[in-house]
C-alpha cells in the first residue's frame, strides 16, 4: 500500500482546487468583494450609536437606523475600532502594545484579539501602507475571501492526503469552506485561527514522509499561525485535535509522532510572543478574581467525565 502522507493533489489538481476554493468562497461575499462602496465589516452596529451617529448626521451621510446584524455587535465596537488602533500604530512607528483609549488604558498585547501580532491584521497594515484608509478596507473583504478559501482547499487537501477520492475531498472542502462557524466569525477572531486546522492536520500527515522535519517546520508554522490569529479558546480547540492526531500517528509510526509533537511544541514556542502577554494579563484580571469569588458549584460531573472519557478511547 502506498505512504498516504505521499498521495497529496499533482499541480493540475492543486490548481483545479484552488480555483474551486476561490469561486465557492467568493459567492458569500460578492457585496463586499465586488461593491467598491461597501465595507465588509459589520460597522454598522457602532454608528448607529452615540455619538458616531451624531457625527455621521452633521457630516450629511447618516447611516441606517438599525443595524443590518446586531448579532456582530462587536464587529462594529471592538474589531473594527482596535483594527484601526493596531495598524495606525505599527505604522507610525508607536507598537500598541498598550490601549489608552480603553478605561485608563489596558495592555493592548495582553488582549490577543486586538491582534497585535496577529499576521492578519499586519496584512491589513501593508494594505494601508500601499493605499491608504480604503485600501484597509478593501483588505477586509480580500483577507475574509482567502480565509474562507483557504479553510476549503485545506480540507480538500487533509481529505486527498487520508486517501479519500475526488468526490469526497471536494464535499470535505465544500462542508469545512462553507460551515456557518466559519461563515459567521469570518471577520472576528474565531475565524482568523479556524481555517489552519485542515492545513495543520495536513502538516502533520506528512511527517509520516520522507522528509518528517519539514512537515514538523511546516506544522510549527501554522500552529503558531492559529495561536497569534488571537481566540485563544478556538486555538486551545486547534491545539488539542492536533496533540491527540500527533498521539495517534504516534502509535503507527514512532518516528511521525515524535516529529509532530516536536513540530506542534516549536509552534506554541514560536507564539509565546502573543502568549505570554496574554496569561500574565489573564493572571491579572478582575473576570478571574470574580470567578475566583464566585459561589459556583465546584462538584465534578461523573457523567459528563464518563462521556469525554469514552469519546476520547474512541479517539
Amino acid at each position: 500500500m502506498a505512504d498516504r502522507a505521499n498521495d497529496a493533489p499533482g499541480r493540475v489538481e492543486w490548481l483545479v482546487a484552488a480555483l474551486a476554493a476561490l469561486l465557492l468562497a467568493a459567492w458569500p461575499l460578492r457585496e463586499g468583494l465586488l461593491d467598491g462602496d461597501t465595507v465588509l465589516f459589520g460597522v454598522d452596529t457602532a454608528t448607529v450609536q452615540e455619538p458616531w451617529a451624531s457625527a455621521l448626521r452633521a457630516a450629511g451621510t447618516p447611516g441606517p437606523e438599525a443595524p443590518r446584524q446586531d448579532g456582530l455587535a462587536d464587529q462594529g465596537v471592538f474589531f473594527y475600532p482596535v483594527h484601526r488602533f493596531v495598524v495606525e500604530s505599527w505604522l507610525a512607528g508607536d507598537p500598541p502594545f498598550w490601549n489608552p483609549w480603553i478605561y485608563a488604558g489596558v495592555p493592548c498585547a495582553g488582549n490577543p484579539q486586538a491582534g497585535v501580532f496577529d499576521p492578519q491584521v499586519l496584512a491589513l497594515a501593508a494594505f494601508e501602507l500601499l493605499g491608504g484608509r480604503e485600501l484597509f478596507d478593501r483588505g477586509l473583504a480580500l483577507l475574509a475571501w482567502l480565509r474562507l478559501a483557504g479553510a476549503a482547499l485545506g480540507a480538500y487537501a487533509l481529505a486527498r492526503r487520508l486517501g479519500l477520492g475526488l468526490a469526497g475531498a471536494a464535499l470535505a472542502g465544500v462542508a469545512f469552506g462553507t460551515s456557518g462557524f466559519l461563515v459567521l466569525w469570518v471577520n472576528a477572531s474565531p475565524g482568523h485561527v479556524a481555517p489552519f486546522l485542515p492545513w495543520l492536520l495536513f502538516a502533520l500527515e506528512g511527517t509520516r514522509g520522507p522528509r518528517p522535519g519539514r512537515a514538523a517546520a511546516w506544522t510549527a508554522l501554522l500552529l503558531a499561525g492559529a495561536i497569534l490569529g488571537g481566540h485563544p479558546e478556538t486555538a486551545f480547540g486547534v491545539g488539542l485535535t492536533a496533540g491527540l492526531w500527533a498521539l495517534a500517528l504516534g502509535r503507527g509510526v514512532r518516528r511521525a509522532g515524535a516529529w509532530s509533537l516536536l513540530g506542534l511544541a516549536l509552534g506554541v514556542g514560536l507564539a509565546s510572543l502573543s502568549l505570554a502577554p496574554f496569561l500574565e494579563y489573564l493572571a491579572d484580571s478582575g473576570a478571574l478574581l470574580a470567578r475566583q469569588l464566585a459561589d459556583v458549584d465546584r462538584s465534578v460531573d461523573l457523567v459528563a467525565l464518563g462521556v469525554l472519557a469514552v469519546g476520547l478511547g474512541l479517539v
